[in-house]
């Protein structure tokens, strides 16, 4: 809706428009301020790159309270979090793709998010842990952003995250560093895969 009536024009169609923003933060509202998307990563790179790029093409149109609202701005950090040593992912609720030899699987939405959020953290982690960019557009857009050589100070090597109900540690940003992630759950969780209670370890990358 949102993006029609920027086609369409929003002037012409501001009601329409402020209800598909209303609903849009309402979605958005119910992931929270720390930037988790509940049901873990593998849904979150397909869903959050549609958030992405309603938000961007606000954004683009004079229009950015969906891109600053606090989900979307944390969410990269989130999403770097999942990358465990030995290029094993955090893979709760269901990524099986995610759980290790895959380190393509973020390319995009790390890609979508240095784009649209200006995000150091996500183009540092798409050159030092995913393996560089891809050639979706995302990727080959990406590609003219200045480098970070380094983490950025935001991207501690730890966390923890209430509504995903999950905490995460590794030693350093190394292949060969430990590292260890524990899942809890949340009453408000509607999909589950008896992975309440997981508790995964890894040791000097293995």
């Amino acid at each position: 809706l949102i993006r029609a009536c920027l086609v369409l024009g929003r002037d012409r169609h501001h009601a329409a428009y402020e209800l598909g923003v209303a609903n849009l933060f309402a979605h958005l509202d119910a992931h929270g301020e720390q930037g988790a998307f509940e049901e873990g990563i593998h849904y979150a790179d397909f869903t959050v790159a549609s958030l992405l790029a309603t938000a961007r093409a606000m954004a683009l149109a004079g229009d950015r309270r969906a891109l600053e609202h606090p989900f979307l701005q944390r969410f990269p950090l989130w999403a770097i979090h999942h990358f465990q040593p030995g290029g094993f992912f955090i893979n709760a609720f269901g990524a099986f793709a995610a759980a290790r030899g895959n380190p393509a699987m973020l390319k995009g939405i790390l890609a979508m998010s240095a784009l649209s959020l200006n995000s150091r953290e996500s183009l540092w982690a798409l050159d030092h842990l995913a393996g560089g960019p891809d050639d979706s557009l995302a990727g080959m857009l990406s590609r003219t952003l200045p480098r970070v050589p380094r983490p950025p100070r935001r991207i501690k090597p730890y966390a923890s995250y209430t509504r995903a109900m999950r905490v995460n540690w590794r030693s350093d940003w190394s292949q060969a560093a430990t590292g260890v992630w524990v899942r809890g759950g949340d009453p408000f969780d509607s999909h589950d895969h008896q992975d309440r209670g997981h508790v995964n370890f890894i040791l000097a990358g293995n």
